[in-house]
């Protein structure tokens, strides 16, 4: 995913594996890491196959990437990017 963020914003953003997941297969866990960039996880949540992560802060004209990492029931593990752009609206 590829968004912009006002460096004021707290606002929420959803990785939703359920089209990736096999049918009974579930997470068991997940970490959100800030990979690059500033911003700050508030907090998150699973529901279900979805998590949910609130970020805040960032600098103006920086890039951030923020990686949700899940583990199945399955012992698979996999990450999902999100790229946002940090930028004064």
């Amino acid at each position: 995913m590829n968004l912009t963020k006002d460096p004021n914003a707290i606002l929420d953003y959803i990785f939703d594996w359920s089209d990736w997941l096999d049918e009974n297969e579930t997470i068991n866990s997940h970490q959100i890491l800030v990979e690059l960039g500033s911003v700050v996880v508030d907090r998150n949540e699973r529901d279900g196959a979805q998590i949910t992560v609130w970020l805040s802060g960032g600098n103006d004209q920086e890039t951030a990437r923020v990686v949700c990492r899940i583990t199945t029931s399955a012992g698979r593990v996999d990450d999902r990017s999100l790229w946002l752009r940090i930028a004064n609206r």
